[in-house]
């Protein structure tokens, strides 16, 4: 190597070396920043999920109630024992509310919510928005945050009710709602926490007028710095949920000082291989330069050691380097802060002489020379210092042996914490905890989400509980039936909000034995003002509330029948399904309906309906006994109990029960005459522990069972099967997909030619609904429409399906196929929507498609429904221009007299008529006769299901005008229409130039 380009290699060393230590401390560097962001998208993630949660219970509560309200046809009559069951079984909610025709005049619980009876929801400037988006879309929603008319802040979550009219159709009720305070639902949060924290956030919710963010709640939005963003679905929008923290960033620990020794590392190593390569060239200097080159050295090292001990002062423990003798040889500015020495004073003294109290001198002394010969690499040791002023610390030492090259000298290095006021705190709290052990009250420490930390001797020998049994628990499973929901309501949103709460509430021990607690229930605070914990005091005083507990029990019973009541009956169920289970003794629940009971209300009025629901209770309590479990769960359901039957004498029981409700029974309340009345039943049957051992599943299980035996044509009965829940869950999860597929656009049409019979060429299509499913590829009408019918998610199908068929036609005409008429068929929710005529009439207008392209085509039961309901919409489609047509006919139970007054313009014979044709005289005669009639009306013709050339034969000779089947094809997609129709017209034009006219009769 040249010597002129020798010396490169110092630089480059240091380039080299330096580039190396300082990536490896960005590397921490970034490791560090991301495990915080990690942090902050966990919150965020964890604060939307706790709001998303809060808010569905509010969803549930509301539809919950809507469907009481529905079930009960508008008139809820204990509105506030309903209200009450579903405020304790759901959490987060202040009131529930019914507002018929949009005016609240009910609500529970009531006391501080009075100011919003008689308010006009539709009428409300503020309100109304969401309210008739509930209202049209026939689907819950949330409205708010605004401010309420008894005060505060609130969230409203409404669900609109449609009742079911005489006709079939459903005309608007009211709306059910639960209300939630913002206040209680970012209390039950980690939102109001998170400042504590050093975290910052917004709560935003979308503009009524635009599609602008809202925030209501948190900082103000441009306070946030590279803020983590978390969508949170509420009904009928999505929230948006930030948060950040209130400062940049923070270095990972220690950078400062990695990127310094970096420096000295890469700086050391090139001066080492400067000074090696400066050698052959210093030798003839080496001693007119030794002084002042050891001179520039000392300096550069003293600059070093100063340095390095500046950023050792910087640091929050104690450093201190002893040498082999006991002796300082370094001490930080925080070891002469504690110690209260002058800095520097200390150095080259005995650290056990100068420091240590005299009767731990020895035994240090003595464990740190034990530490100097093993040599080792870390040790913990725990020792009392003497400071200047007298004062005693109690000092945890970590300590390291570190060595020179030669492994002489060695030295050891001690990093200390002082630990004084924190086992004096472990001693107070061991005084407290003696104290709170051997109280004669029952004790608990809840942590901020209210699990249980601790609970006292007493606790136990109340309740019946180990600790280990409850520690991370929350008290829930303490609670009973017997306590207001409402106290525990107002119980946890004052101790959410940081305060004090007195009560008394009845809990349950672990055998189930009731007792009612006077309780204190305290926050505890750290220094900073934020609760980290819950301390609750209670005392025993179940005799002091004896008589009124004797008095509370007169609201277990139902007061029409004298029966037990759906609260009564569930917690009796339980206690006997827990006397049993250890015994594994059979228990059979029996699920009662009345049949249609709807029908006597409407009929012969409520009274009647109440007369009959006693006579009914009546032969139930005669025919099991006084003694059995027997109650009414409310409206016309009855439910009772059997223990040790098996399935054949169950199933004969619920036939003698369903032989004696069905014999006739003499009504004379509320009529101007006594009349016999005839009712059948159906019933559920549900068998523990077989089916389930909870009380609440087997009555839903049995539930379930009983409208089974209702599907299956009423007055029987029913046992429950895993399958009814499967095929429950089965269709909660379709329709949710369902839902998901109309978003989505999910639906395809397929398209079946009709043949006009006299010339064989095509002029219309049947369009025919498949849902392309994105996992489970194509999937046919049968398997979805009958749940979507059930759900009304039809109407929203049924509108794709016009947009669809009318952009298909547009694309058709466009590439030569002529005018087409396309058909789609109506659902029965669709043609009554009241809705259907503005939406199909705008449908038309912005595709620009004629009307009368369009066949509208409905079923005979859809039109019988309601004659003069039907007649009315289907002038208003002919206004149009629609061309009507009545499909299947002649598989429903139309009246010609009815059939002649509808304006419709074709009739469409039902394949089953034509399948047999010419192999069954019958059919060949019926269908004649429905060409002739539908002739004489000035009706067109179709014919449903062609498949050989007789059954084409046999329609055009008796005159029908146009037929659809497999012999011409099947359903195809949009994509092979042209070369399908063009094949066909091809077909039809080479037919009729072989066709020799026949000479009319």
């Amino acid at each position: 190597m040249k010597p002129s380009y020798r010396y490169w290699l110092a630089p480059l060393t240091f380039i080299l070396v330096l580039s190396a230590a300082l990536s490896w401390s960005w590397a921490q560097e970034s490791a560090w920043r991301s495990e915080q962001q990690r942090h902050l998208n966990e919150v965020a993630q964890s604060v939307a999920t706790s709001i998303e949660r809060h808010l569905s219970h509010a969803a549930s509560a509301a539809y919950i109630l809507g469907s009481l309200v529905r079930h009960n046809d508008g008139a809820l009559e204990n509105f506030a024992g309903h209200a009450r069951d579903i405020l304790t079984s759901v959490d987060g909610i202040s009131n529930l509310q019914l507002a018929p025709a949009g005016i609240i005049d009910q609500i529970y619980p009531l006391p501080g919510h009075e100011a919003a009876l008689g308010h006009n929801i539709l009428r409300d400037d503020q309100r109304r928005n969401e309210a008739w988006v509930a209202l049209n879309s026939k689907r819950m929603t949330l409205a708010g945050p605004f401010t309420l008319r008894q005060g505060g802040e609130g969230l409203i979550v409404r669900q609109p009710v449609f009742l079911p009219k005489p006709d079939g159709a459903e005309q608007f009720w009211g709306f059910a709602s639960a209300l939630v305070l913002v206040d209680d639902l970012l209390a039950a949060t980690e939102l109001p926490s998170l400042e504590a924290r050093g975290l910052r956030y917004t709560l935003a919710r979308p503009a009524s007028s635009s599609d602008e963010m809202l925030r209501f709640a948190g900082a103000p939005q441009e306070a946030l710095e590279n803020p983590v963003q978390v969508q949170i679905p509420v009904p009928n929008q999505h929230w948006l949920l930030e948060v950040a923290a209130s400062s940049p960033l923070a270095s990972a620990p220690y950078f400062a000082i990695q990127v310094f020794f970096s420096f000295v590392v890469a700086l050391s190593c090139a001066l080492l291989i400067y000074a090696l390569l400066r050698q052959p060239d210093l030798l003839k200097q080496r001693v007119a330069h030794k002084t002042r080159e050891s001179r520039h050295l000392q300096q550069a090292l003293e600059q070093e050691r100063s340095r390095a001990e500046r950023y050792l002062d910087m640091a929050n423990a104690m450093l201190l380097v002893l040498d082999a003798e006991g002796r300082v040889v370094m001490l930080n500015q925080r070891g002469h802060q504690i110690l209260g020495h002058p800095p520097g004073s200390l150095i080259g003294q005995s650290w056990p002489q100068r420091c240590l109290p005299e009767t731990e001198r020895e035994a240090v002394h003595s464990h740190l020379s034990e530490c100097l010969a093993a040599g080792l690499t870390e040790d913990y040791y725990e020792n009392h210092v003497v400071t200047a002023e007298g004062d005693t610390r109690l000092i945890a030492w970590h300590n390291v042996v570190a060595w020179d090259a030669e492994r002489n000298a060695p030295q050891l290095i001690c990093a200390g914490q002082d630990i004084t006021a924190q086992r004096r705190d472990q001693a107070t709290l061991h005084t407290l905890s003696c104290a709170v052990e051997q109280s004669s009250a029952c004790v608990m420490i809840l942590d901020r989400q209210g699990r249980i930390e601790y609970v006292n001797p007493y606790f136990t020998r109340l309740t019946g509980f180990e600790s280990d049994e409850v520690r991370g628990k929350k008290p829930r499973f303490l609670e009973s039936e017997d306590t207001s929901r409402s106290d525990l309501i107002a119980l946890r949103r004052r101790i959410s909000r940081g305060r004090e709460w007195h009560g008394e509430i009845c809990y349950q021990k672990k055998n189930r034995e009731l007792f009612w607690a006077r309780e204190t229930i305290s926050p505890i605070k750290n220094n900073q003002g934020v609760v980290t914990h819950f301390v609750s005091v209670s005392e025993d005083i179940t005799r002091l509330r004896l008589h009124q507990e004797q008095i509370e029990r007169l609201a277990y019973w139902d007061q029409l029948t004298g029966l037990a009541n759906r609260r009564l009956f569930r917690k009796e169920l339980a206690q006997a399904l827990s006397e049993r289970h250890g015994r594994r003794q059979h228990l059979t629940l029996f699920y009662l309906n009345l049949d249609q009971f709807k029908r006597v209300n409407d009929s012969l009025g409520h009274e009647a309906g109440d007369e009959l629901l006693r006579l009914v209770a009546d032969k139930l309590r005669q025919e099991l006994g006084s003694d059995s479990l027997l109650g009414r769960l409310g409206g016309d359901e009855f439910a009772f109990a059997l223990a040790d039957i098996d399935e054949e004498a169950a199933a004969r029981l619920a036939g003698r029960i369903s032989a004696l409700v069905r014999k006739p029974t003499r009504l004379s309340a509320g009529i101007s005459r006594a009349q016999e009345m005839f009712v059948t039943t159906s019933i559920g049957i549900a068998v523990a522990p077989g089916d389930s051992q909870d009380a609440a599943e087997l009555m839903k299980f049995a539930d379930m069972a009983m409208h089974q035996a209702k599907k299956h044509g009423r007055n029987t009965h029913r046992f429950f099967s895993p399958a009814l829940t499967e095929r429950a869950e089965a269709n909660l999860f379709l329709e949710q997909e369902l839902r998901q597929a109309i978003r989505n656009r999910e639906f395809v049409l397929f398209y079946q030619p009709q043949i006009d019979l006299k010339s064989g060429e095509v002029v219309g299509l049947e369009a025919l609904v498949r849902w392309q499913h994105p996992r489970r590829g194509m999937i046919f009408p049968n398997h979805f429409i009958p749940l979507a019918e059930e759900t009304g998610l039809i109407v929203g199908i049924g509108q794709q399906v016009i947009m669809m068929a009318c952009e298909a036609y547009q694309r058709l005409q466009t590439l030569g196929l002529g005018q087409l008429r396309v058909a789609v068929n109506l659902s029965a929710l669709q043609f009554h929507d009241p809705l259907f005529i503005s939406t199909f009439k705008h449908i038309l207008d912005e595709s620009r498609v004629p009307a009368a392209q369009i066949e509208l085509e409905l079923t005979e039961s859809m039109l019988m429904e309601n004659v003069e309901e039907a007649i009315k919409i289907l002038k208003q489609l002919k206004t149009l221009g629609a061309t009507l047509a009545i499909d299947d006919f002649g598989t429903g139970y139309s009246s010609l007299s009815y059939l002649k007054r509808l304006p419709v313009d074709i009739l469409k014979v039902d394949r089953t008529f034509v399948k047999d044709i010419p192999q069954d005289q019958n059919d060949m005669e019926i269908t004649a006769a429905v060409i002739a009639m539908a002739h004489k009306l000035k009706l067109e013709v179709v014919g449903e299901g062609v498949e050989t050339d007789e059954q084409e034969r046999f329609l055009r000779d008796n005159g029908c005008e146009l037929a659809q089947g497999y012999l011409y094809s099947p359903p195809v997609p949009e994509g092979q229409l042209v070369a399908l129709v063009t094949r066909l017209n091809q077909r039809a034009k080479r037919n009729q130039s072989r066709v020799i006219p026949l000479e009319q009769p």
